[in-house]
């Protein structure tokens, strides 16, 4: 009995050394500098995660706690805010029209810094399905080779191939623009 309790503590010992605890962070009173800013933003309820670190190169770690205004909430914890793609629509589409806040801890050189949280407001109006559109070309393009105009879903990241030159032997493709925004109406060099 007496070699469990030992157990038990030494156990106990290691879990607790092993985790942060939030409150011996210093708090700072300013915002977190993050890359991309997404500080006082309006996104869409369907946009695809905003993920960001910190501008500092020398924060090795984050806990990113994100709050829903009416309903819900998810931790992301990483070397950078990388939130799953399932629980952010869930808490976007949860908190339609309102805001969600964001608190940043992040830890340098062993000590964790506290931020002043921010807000991200969520509009009702969702985006449409593909919302980017751009010419893709290895670096160091010099020749004719593989490129091509591509789009880009704003909600999940996916990506997909309007035109490449591996269709056609020998092509390049270049401006491409939509008719006054229209992306029914598309026009492209080739």
């Amino acid at each position: 009995m007496r070699h469990c309790l030992i157990i038990a503590f030494l156990l106990v010992i290691v879990m607790t050394s092993c985790n942060r605890n939030n409150d011996v962070a210093e708090n700072v009173h300013a915002l977190p500098e993050i890359y991309p800013d997404y500080r006082g933003v309006t996104v869409p309820w369907n946009i695809a995660p905003l993920n960001f670190c910190m501008t500092d190169d020398e924060y090795s770690s984050m806990e990113v706690r994100v709050k829903g205004a009416l309903k819900g909430e998810m931790i992301c914890e990483g070397d950078y805010a990388d939130f799953d793609i399932d629980e952010w629509h869930r808490l976007l589409n949860d908190n339609k029209g309102g805001k969600v806040n964001v608190s940043v801890s992040a830890e340098k050189n062993g000590k964790w810094t506290t931020f002043l949280p921010f807000d991200i407001y969520i509009s009702a109006i969702p985006i449409n399905e593909w919302g980017i559109t751009y010419r893709l070309v290895a670096p160091g393009y010099e020749i004719y080779g593989k490129q091509g105009i591509f789009q880009r879903c704003l909600s999940d990241f996916s990506e997909s191939a309007i035109y490449q030159t591996t269709e056609v032997t020998g092509t390049c493709v270049n401006c491409h623009t939509p008719n006054a925004t229209n992306p029914d109406d598309f026009v492209m060099h080739i």
